[in-house]
């Protein structure tokens, strides 16, 4: 059998993409971002280890890293948890807020509505406990952000200038939660970004949604400037917070409210990421309604966020590449059948098996990482469906009604 120029050329070409195109995702990134943010995790096999000790000692100048952050003592710190109507995620998540191993001083602040009586009862029900302080959003407060004021009015009755700020369907992953993420609590850190997740018995579309955004969020982060957050668990100054005026600038939008801190005060240098396990928040199964609202309030803020340039660049070559790399494969393949060039055909199997098979493989270990109870088969099934769900979203948001983002009068 002869094998003519363009056929090896062909051959070459759709061989070489295979290989490239599932390098450029977020599974690959955070590949490397693993074994630089990760202390205390054992690693999969003795060679990572000897890899991730490596990793450590060539970055102990790199203050974007967990490797080298130490305190002398633990910070002072307080909790705060804002309340809307949910006093039953309250009473079911507040003991675990409050039963901290945390040898630092730490309080939690809820804020709530004024008004509201079922969060009231819950409140007292735990009125003994020394961490506990309570405060209210009086019901005179109009035309701005509830849940914003409600936040700041929380920051401002902090007793501690490290605040971590979660919601009340959140419970931490473990009781050294505090502990974990004060560890990054250094001087130069302006703003310490952790990670939260649906329990694992949420629908898994809106796990691997959530999870294929945090993955670019947390390299951005890590690697340079974080841009924002999806994660209820976050971790900032008071005084950096009052000093910058807080959300002036975006009071207008009713949410955002994490989003906005990330990307305001985050500074080259004074931003960290914390991923342990210990260190998780897990998160509530939200409704439909309440998912879909998350993401058209995320559309409603982009707007106004900075640093968005290169993180959508880099999104969108990825899909273009994942694409790319599947079409190609089959097209040539479809050609090759109708053709009966044995030559391309097997090349384009080759080539399709190499696709999925790389990108199973960098897929693997961050998945086994965040959500081992998932299979590499549902990511390669739900990445091809990732830009057709944001276009839907898009056309979603814009036939909505702007005064649904906003409060109407600023």
């Amino acid at each position: 059998m002869i094998i003519n120029e363009t056929t090896l050329i062909i051959s070459i070409l759709v061989l070489l993409l295979a290989l490239v195109a599932p390098l450029c995702s977020p599974y690959f990134r955070f590949r490397r971002d693993l074994r630089r943010l990760i202390t205390t995790e054992e690693v999969s096999d003795e060679e990572e280890i000897v890899e991730t000790a490596e990793d450590v000692s060539s970055s102990q100048h790199n203050d974007n890293t967990a490797n080298d952050i130490q305190t002398a003592e633990p910070p002072s710190i307080t909790v705060l948890v804002t309340v809307h109507e949910q006093a039953k995620e309250l009473a079911k998540h507040l003991p675990a807020l409050l039963e901290q191993e945390y040898e630092g001083a730490f309080e939690v602040v809820v804020v709530a509505e004024q008004g509201d009586h079922e969060t009231e009862m819950v409140l007292k029900r735990f009125s003994n406990n020394p961490h506990l302080y309570a405060t209210f959003v009086p019901t005179s407060s109009r035309y701005m952000s509830r849940k914003k004021l409600a936040i700041t009015l929380g920051v401002k009755a902090a007793k501690h200038e490290w605040i971590l700020l979660t919601e009340a369907d959140c419970q931490p992953a473990s009781s050294t939660w505090l502990l974990e993420m004060s560890r990054h609590c250094t001087q130069e850190a302006q703003l310490v970004v952790g990670y939260s997740q649906y329990e694992p018995a949420a629908p898994t579309l809106y796990q691997l949604e959530r999870w294929y955004s945090d993955l670019y969020l947390l390299h951005q982060a890590h690697r340079s400037i974080a841009y924002r957050t999806n994660s209820c668990n976050l971790m900032f100054r008071k005084s950096g917070f009052i000093a910058q005026d807080g959300y002036r600038g975006n009071l207008q939008l009713l949410r955002g409210e994490y989003d906005f801190i990330v990307n305001k005060f985050a500074a080259p240098q004074a931003n960290t990421v914390c991923i342990e396990p210990a260190s998780w928040m897990i998160e509530d199964i939200p409704t439909k309604k309440k998912r879909r609202n998350q993401l058209l309030f995320e559309l409603a803020s982009r707007p106004l966020l900075q640093r968005s340039f290169r993180l959508h660049l880099i999104y969108k070559i990825d899909q273009v590449m994942l694409y790319l790399s599947y079409l190609v494969t089959f097209i040539v393949l479809g050609i090759a059948i109708s053709e009966a060039d044995w030559v391309l055909i097997v090349t384009a199997a080759i080539a399709l098996l190499c696709t999925i098979g790389m990108r199973m493989w960098v897929i693997t270990k961050p998945l086994k990482f965040f959500m081992p109870h998932l299979s590499t088969w549902q990511v390669l099934c739900y990445e091809p469906t990732i830009v057709w769900r944001n276009l839907l979203f898009r056309q979603r948001f814009r036939k909505a009604d702007n005064y649904d983002f906003t409060s109407h009068k600023l």
